[in-house]
């Protein structure tokens, strides 16, 4: 009886004792579940999701659990291990004529349009997006900071009629 009382004193320090990892293999997870066949099991991968989710938060590049040649018959409750995965990023949609772009969230303006901001150099500064299209019949300016570029190929040199393209400076290109 006493030697029944004493094995049971000794059980229960056992097991509310936390076991220490072995220093050489710093993704070792020690645990103890009682030995009971389907308990033992439950434990047994619950222990080693919550020891791989440690190793996760501190940053180690830990293998997955393998579970115990004994439990596999209880495969069907999966080693499973939660980690984070980033969310796929939405596309933005593109901006429409006269609508806010730029920005550090990267706005970009609608094909055909231009991000017209106040400075052109200025990476994080609002601006508006705007037509691309300039001179042609209605002999339209690019904003500053933009130069028209016609296709001399299609309209020859002295194209004042053809339409062409605002793009960004040469010299302010050069500066970015």
């Amino acid at each position: 009886m006493k030697s029944s009382l004493i094995l049971a004193s000794l059980l229960s320090f056992a097991l509310a004792g936390p076991l220490s990892t072995r220093d050489e293999d710093p993704c070792a997870c020690d645990f103890f579940c009682v030995a009971e066949l389907e308990a033992g099991c439950k434990c047994e991968i619950a222990s080693k999701n919550k020891c791989h989710a440690a190793h996760q938060a501190a940053g180690l590049n830990c293998p997955e659990p393998s579970i115990s040649e004994a439990c596999q018959p209880f495969a069907i409750l999966h080693v499973s291990v939660t980690t984070t995965t980033a969310s796929p990023t939405a596309t933005p949609t593109p901006a429409k004529k006269g609508e806010e772009c730029g920005t550090f969230r990267g706005a970009v303006c609608d094909s055909n349009l231009i991000c017209v901001v106040e400075d052109p150099l200025c990476a994080d500064c609002a601006g508006v997006c705007q037509s691309d299209q300039c001179r042609g019949i209605q002999n339209i300016e690019c904003p500053g900071g933009w130069e028209c570029v016609v296709d001399e190929d299609v309209c020859g040199e002295n194209g004042n009629d053809c339409a062409g393209r605002c793009e960004i400076k040469s010299e302010a290109r050069a500066r970015l």
